[in-house]
């Protein structure tokens, strides 16, 4: 199973762009922030939060902390961030741009590949796109691994979102999700809820604990 010592060649990647962009959506490879923002909201949708909830989160794949922010503009009560990344350079810049909120302690960042602390909902946003030179099937291995365990250390839900087979045009190093084997897995998992932007030809899903 790819654990941080086999994601060295995507953590290196990510580290490149951070130094290259710092804490923008370029150092993340999102095309624009609108789009970057267009995803969380999709994701966000999908547990069906009340605006200025109290929140208890992981972040998984969390880059420069771009979620946090989203979500403190939105009106939600973060009492407590965990944000997890594979690249160190990224984690820095994370601590830059979210410099603002260090005072009250609720932001936690750590270099890790998995959830190491339970929170109420884990976010995945972008996390699995970029497969880089490995096979299709060993990542969805790593994907489905790493989804069990995030669902393990989630109270309530995980949301995530992946690229679609059908989107054009398809570049090298990216991972299009065939769905079927995905939802497929998903449900054996928890209760789950899903949404296809078929502009951004992304799908977006939850596994909810209980059922909504």
């Amino acid at each position: 199973m790819l654990d941080i010592v086999h994601l060295h060649d995507i953590a290196e990647l990510y580290s490149k762009r951070a130094k290259q962009f710092g804490y923008t959506h370029k150092a993340v490879f999102w095309q624009n922030q609108d789009e970057q923002i267009q995803r969380f909201t999709h994701l966000l949708s999908l547990l069906n939060l009340q605006s200025h909830s109290t929140l208890n989160i992981n972040d998984f794949g969390c880059g420069y902390g771009a979620l946090y922010s989203f979500l403190e503009k939105s009106g939600f009560q973060i009492r407590l961030y965990n944000g997890y990344d594979i690249s160190k350079n990224m984690l820095k810049e994370a601590k830059k741009f979210l410099h603002a909120y260090w005072w009250n302690k609720k932001i936690r960042l750590y270099f890790a590949n998995s959830a190491l602390y339970m929170a109420d909902y884990t976010f995945v946003s972008g996390t699995f796109n970029l497969c880089h030179h490995h096979p299709k099937q060993i990542w969805e291995e790593y994907i489905f691994f790493t989804l069990r365990n995030l669902f393990q250390q989630s109270n309530k839900a995980v949301v995530f979102n992946l690229l679609s087979i059908h989107k054009q045009p398809q570049y090298e190093g990216l991972y299009y999700a065939n769905i079927s084997p995905i939802l497929d897995f998903c449900q054996k998992l928890g209760y789950i809820k899903n949404y296809y932007d078929t502009h951004l030809c992304e799908w977006s899903i939850a596994i909810f604990k209980d059922k909504y």
